[in-house]
């Protein structure tokens, strides 16, 4: 399988080959940490972590850090 990235150039590609003028989302839901590192460095427009298997105190922390990755 291609993962993340053949996902996004492929969206992309279809994106522009079709000419489509309206703007198309890519987005990971329930990712992991690693997942959603991944998404945002091929170009997904958003990302949804879950940290549900965490305690607390690291999935607040994990989260921190997906969202400061993000901006």
């Amino acid at each position: 399988m291609g993962g993340f990235k053949m996902v996004a150039d492929m969206v992309r590609d279809l994106h522009d080959s079709m000419g489509i003028t309206v703007p198309v989302a890519l987005h990971l839901d329930h990712g992991t940490y690693e997942g959603a590192k991944k998404c945002m460095e091929v170009g997904f427009t958003s990302v949804m972590f879950d940290g549900s298997h965490y305690s607390i105190e690291e999935n607040i922390e994990k989260s921190k850090e997906i969202i400061a990755l993000a901006h």
